[in-house]
């Protein structure tokens, strides 16, 4: 009777342990940031589906040395182990400024269009779940569309590279 008692126990204590860890978790469900890059920010606000699954908003401009990209996008995060690690897919609108040819004869490049947008990042919680957070993360822009070199104009195609430093706060 007593081994009963304390298996009825043991289950309800991992039962209520689950419904609990569900409610902090539905506690934590948007998340807002803002992004600063090398030379550039963005605004981010994320939505959680599931433990492993969220969609969101993110805009941003970012300038380096050789080129520089301003885009808007809608982005889906996976979360593989229900964690901090995830790995992103964008699609929206972006535009690529960037320099090609060789040292004698350097052009500049304009690239706009649609954007897919890949991602990698790291969302870490300061402090108790929920709340501040931080979240560095590097994205590869991929913009294909109307491309124009000198005056001329036609498909193409521009690549970007964008290392930010999320910093945010979770509702």
């Amino acid at each position: 009777m007593i081994r009963k008692g304390l298996l009825v126990l043991a289950l309800a204590t991992l039962v209520a342990g689950g419904v609990f860890a569900q409610d902090d978790s539905a506690k934590t469900k948007l998340w807002l940031s803002g992004e600063l890059s090398v030379l550039g920010a963005g605004l981010r606000g994320e939505y959680m589906l599931s433990d492993n699954l969220s969609i969101s908003l993110n805009a941003y401009w970012t300038t380096l040395i050789l080129f520089s990209d301003v885009g808007a996008a809608v982005v889906a995060r996976f979360y593989p182990w229900a964690g901090n690690f995830y790995a992103g897919l964008g699609a929206g609108y972006g535009v690529h400024l960037g320099l090609s040819g060789s040292n004698e004869d350097l052009y500049s490049t304009e690239t706009s269009g649609f954007s897919v947008l890949p991602e990698i990042g790291w969302r870490i919680d300061v402090g108790a779940r929920g709340g501040f957070f931080l979240n560095p993360l590097v994205q590869v822009p991929l913009i294909l569309g109307n491309k124009v070199v000198y005056d001329n104009q036609g498909f193409g195609f521009g690549v970007g590279f964008r290392a930010a430093l999320g910093l945010g706060y979770t509702f």
